[in-house]
């Protein structure tokens, strides 16, 4: 049993360590035109308008179902 914990905890440990190694360099070769820089400005623009677009989704959903979940409880004659 002390075993598999040991190398569930080593196994966990090197896919951190990996992630690490694939993230960003900023002194990547390939990014030093000013083209390859734009494009990149341009995928991580359309990445946060995507994500600007599911949050708001998102709020609005939640804030339908508070005012659903009010309107239920003023309607119930609870003041919860």
């Amino acid at each position: 049993m002390k075993s598999r914990f040991v190398a569930s905890a080593v196994a966990l440990g090197l896919v951190m360590a990996s992630s690490a190694g694939l993230a960003d360099d900023p002194n990547d070769p390939s990014m030093r035109s000013a083209a390859a820089r734009a494009r990149d400005r341009e995928v991580i623009r359309q990445l946060n308008l995507a994500e600007l677009r599911h949050v708001q989704a998102r709020d609005a959903r939640l804030s339908k179902q508070w005012r659903e979940w009010r309107e239920w409880q003023r309607d119930h004659g609870r003041d919860d």
